[in-house]
C-alpha cells in the first residue's frame, strides 16, 4: 500500500494481508467493483461497467467473433425446401459469419436455409484460416453446435477427434456468458445490417415479429420474393461494402 505521494504507507492496518482467506476478505472490501472488472481480460463485462472497459484493437486478427442470425427478411426457397409448390412459403435464410474484432472485418460467411449446425461453424472457421492464417482467439456463442464445433460436450470418441484441436492449433476458445449481448461486437453488426439493409425492403419480417401486410402476403406467394440465390448474391456485395466502410473506433 502507497500514501498519496507514493511512499510505502506506514499504517500497518493498510497493508495487504498474507494468508488467503484475508487477502479475499480484503479485496472484497476495499476494492470497487468497476476496479475489479477493469482488470480482468474483460470480455464479458457486466454493461454497468462496458463504457469503463476497453478491449485491444492496435492488432487486426487477434480475436474472431462467431454467432447465428437468422435473416430478417423471407426469400423464396426455389422449390429446395418445399417439395410441394402448392404449400410452399416463404423462409427465413441462417447465417454464420466470422468477424475480426479488431477490424470489424467480415473474414468469412456461411448462409443456408436449413437450421445451423456445428459443420458450418467449422466450416467458416476454415474459410476464415484460408483468408486470413489462424486467429489467436476464437470468441463464440453458447450454443450447443458452437460447443459441438469447439470439442465441447462431446461423447467420447468425438472429444478424441475434435476435443484439443483449438488448442493444439494455439487457439484460445472463449464462450460468451448466456443473455449478454453487450459483450459481442458481432451482435452490433446485424443490427447494422437489419437497420441498414433489410429494415423496409421486401419481405421485411417488421420489428417484434410484426409482419406488414404486403409481408404477409409475400409469404402466401413466395415466387413474388427474392430468390435464395440471388439473395446470396445481395448479401455478399453488402458484406463486401461493409468491409471496405471505414470502421471509427479507439485503436481501429
Amino acid at each position: 500500500c502507497s500514501g498519496i505521494s507514493g511512499a510505502p504507507c506506514a499504517n500497518v492496518e493498510c497493508q495487504l494481508p498474507h494468508a488467503d482467506d484475508p487477502f479475499y476478505r480484503y479485496v472484497k472490501s476495499y476494492i470497487p467493483e468497476s476496479v475489479r472488472l477493469a482488470c480482468r481480460d474483460a470480455f464479458d463485462t457486466p454493461s454497468l461497467f462496458l463504457p469503463y472497459v476497453q478491449r485491444q484493437m492496435d492488432e487486426p486478427y487477434r480475436t474472431l467473433q462467431s454467432d447465428h442470425h437468422i435473416a430478417d427478411v423471407f426469400v423464396s426457397c426455389e422449390g429446395e425446401m418445399c417439395a410441394d409448390p402448392a404449400e410452399c412459403r416463404g423462409h427465413r435464410p441462417w447465417w454464420t459469419p466470422m468477424m475480426d474484432v479488431g477490424s470489424r472485418k467480415i473474414v468469412s460467411w456461411q448462409i443456408s436455409l436449413e437450421v445451423p449446425n456445428s459443420e458450418r461453424i467449422l466450416r467458416a472457421f476454415l474459410l476464415s484460416v484460408l483468408a486470413e492464417g489462424l486467429p489467436w482467439r476464437l470468441y463464440i456463442d453458447n450454443g450447443k453446435d458452437f460447443k459441438k464445433a469447439a470439442g465441447v460436450g462431446l461423447v467420447a470418441a468425438e472429444q478424441e477427434y475434435l476435443g484439443h484441436r483449438m488448442k493444439q492449433l494455439g487457439v484460445q476458445v472463449v464462450f460468451a456468458k448466456p443473455y449478454n449481448a453487450q459483450a459481442k461486437e458481432i451482435e452490433r453488426f446485424f443490427g447494422t445490417f437489419v437497420s441498414r439493409r433489410w429494415q423496409g425492403s421486401e419481405g421485411y419480417t417488421g420489428r417484434l415479429g410484426k409482419r406488414s401486410e404486403r409481408t404477409q402476403y409475400l409469404c402466401q406467394h413466395p415466387e413474388q420474393l427474392t430468390p435464395f440465390s440471388l439473395f446470396v448474391g445481395y448479401l455478399a456485395d453488402a458484406i463486401e461494402i461493409y468491409n471496405t466502410t471505414p470502421h471509427h473506433g479507439t485503436g481501429m
